[in-house]
């Protein structure tokens, strides 16, 4: 399909996950940091540092309670302080390029907004440190409603609260069971799971027309 393609657009909003789509991922050494404070080999600590995420992310649970269980053993408040920190840390180092696209989007009349399994002390710990969340106009965290990818409410939700038919959203994210989700919910979806896929994400939105080519050139352009 080429990038002059005529007639109505499919895509009317574009919706952004959190952790590996606007930032970057960790890095080993900072994974093991984090392993070596819980005092845990690292592939141990990641395996259940995965497998309690979800409930924790959904509110299920609090911080002590999920690195209690990630570390497998009592923790003291300094020690629980410090992996909070640490985490926050490995997952806040934001994708430049990929906030001038989604600048890029909304100055092209196309809606934006944020779904991510969070929980609530990542998240406070981005608002104080993100001002440019409040850009997006629909920002929705999983520990605020309860639920969390891949399941299908939370995606309905989100079409909901941006006013658009879920078929006529993308949705990115870095794992393929919550695209899969995306897209059982009837929303378009693309697994982005490494910073050089916005070369496929930009050729998408411009074949669809959601991307003029002047703003495509100066996203590309930024660092």
């Amino acid at each position: 399909m080429s990038s002059c393609r005529r007639g109505p657009r499919s895509l009317q909003a574009v919706v952004f996950d959190y952790g590996t789509v606007l930032s970057y991922a960790p890095t080993a050494p900072q994974w093991q940091e984090l392993a070596s404070t819980a005092g845990r080999p690292r592939d141990e600590f990641q395996h259940d540092y995965w497998r309690y995420r979800q409930e924790y992310d959904r509110a299920s649970c609090g911080a002590a309670a999920y690195w209690q269980a990630v570390a497998r053993r009592p923790l003291d408040s300094r020690t629980l302080a410090r992996l909070i920190e640490l985490d926050n840390e490995q997952w806040t180092r934001v994708n430049p390029r990929m906030l001038a696209l989604a600048q890029g989007l909304r100055k092209a009349g196309i809606k934006t907004a944020i779904l991510s399994n969070m929980e609530f002390e990542m998240l406070a710990a981005m608002e104080a440190k993100f001002p440019w969340l409040s850009e997006f106009a629909v920002r929705i965290f999983s520990c605020n409603v309860r639920m969390v990818k891949p399941e299908a409410e939370i995606f309905l939700l989100t079409a909901a609260e941006l006013q658009v038919d879920p078929g006529r959203v993308l949705f990115l994210d870095d794992k393929q069971p919550n695209v899969d989700g995306a897209r059982r919910a009837g929303m378009q979806a693309l697994l982005f799971d490494a910073p050089e896929k916005q070369a496929e994400v930009e050729r998408l939105l411009l074949e669809d027309g959601a991307l003029p080519a002047e703003l495509d050139e100066a996203v590309g352009a930024r660092p």
